[in-house]
């Protein structure tokens, strides 16, 4: 039986996963002429939803789609699944829903983990988390142990790892470095009006992290509001931690990082902290004021 040809993408998550998913699903033709299928999922760029177990089915349609298809590589994305494979057993299951069939290999992008955590932190600030960033222990921010337990379940010879381009035009860097990881052409994609999701600035990240949004629809829209509302204001500063602490992060990996660039043939390694100036210019942000807090809430009422 002819063995075909799996390719999942896994994150990590604010990896600029879903550019890239955008990027992938607008030009599933052009991946299908050159033999690659990207399922186009009921909701959505991305498969998130194939790997929930109550949406299982999902799977079994886009693998059934896969198999009339012609191709002969299927490719799935889905950040979830650094999760999901954070799990021996979930690991396991996923693996061998595929194994008889396939030949797996998974790309998995990091990045520098003080940036990931400040990524994550406002990512989860939009949704159910209320405290400081240091509080927040949830993302495991220790690749080595990440990697080997991917390594466990598919070899090392099947994980592709990489570096998160951080500030880099987006699309563009990431979707070559991801074409040359997966043997894909960046020229045939087109990739015009796509860009990163926006990030919140500091001060309105910390305005979340200090009220208990939810995931809800009123959650939501809420933060659609927010994405636009010129309160509180942008101090210009970038980071909510200190250098010091970014410092200290990068520092506390730097071995595990570096075995991890050196097992995996990292083409980039993970850099240690440098000084920049915008280092330099870094200064705690001030608290939300009770005047800022009634003003935005006011106004979120007032545009309902």
């Amino acid at each position: 039986m002819a063995r075909y040809r799996l390719t999942l993408h896994c994150g990590l998550h604010k990896t600029g996963t879903t550019a890239l998913q955008k990027v992938l699903h607008r030009n599933r033709g052009a991946l299908a002429a050159r033999g690659v299928f990207y399922p186009s999922p009921p909701e959505g760029v991305g498969h998130n939803r194939f790997f929930r177990a109550a949406l299982a089915h999902e799977l079994q349609h886009a693998l059934e789609a896969f198999f009339v298809s012609g191709t002969e590589r299927l490719l799935l994305s889905a950040e979830d699944l650094s999760h999901h494979l954070l799990d021996p057993e979930r690991t396991r299951a996923i693996r061998d829903t595929f194994a008889r069939l396939f030949d797996i290999e998974i790309i998995v992008y990091l990045r520098r983990q003080d940036r990931l955590k400040e990524s994550v932190y406002a990512e989860i600030a939009k949704r159910r988390f209320t405290g400081p960033i240091a509080a927040d222990t949830h993302y495991m921010l220790d690749f080595r142990e990440r990697l080997a337990r991917l390594e466990a379940a598919f070899g090392r010879d099947a994980l592709k790892v990489r570096l998160y381009p951080e500030d880099a035009p987006c699309p563009t860097l990431l979707l070559a470095d991801f074409c040359a990881a997966a043997g894909l052409d960046p020229a045939a994609m087109e990739t015009d009006g796509i860009r990163h999701n926006a990030a919140f600035h500091r001060r309105k990240t910390l305005l979340l992290s200090e009220m208990p949004v939810g995931g809800g629809p009123s959650g939501r829209e809420f933060i659609r509001f927010l994405a636009t509302s010129a309160v509180p204001d942008d101090d210009g500063i970038r980071f909510l931690g200190a250098p010091d602490t970014h410092r200290a992060i990068l520092e506390t990996y730097r071995a595990g990082n570096d075995a991890v660039a050196a097992r995996y043939r990292m083409p980039d390694p993970i850099p240690t902290f440098e000084m920049t100036e915008e280092h330099a210019a870094w200064r705690p942000p001030a608290p939300i004021t009770e005047a800022e807090r009634k003003a935005v809430l006011h106004a979120f009422v007032a545009a309902d």
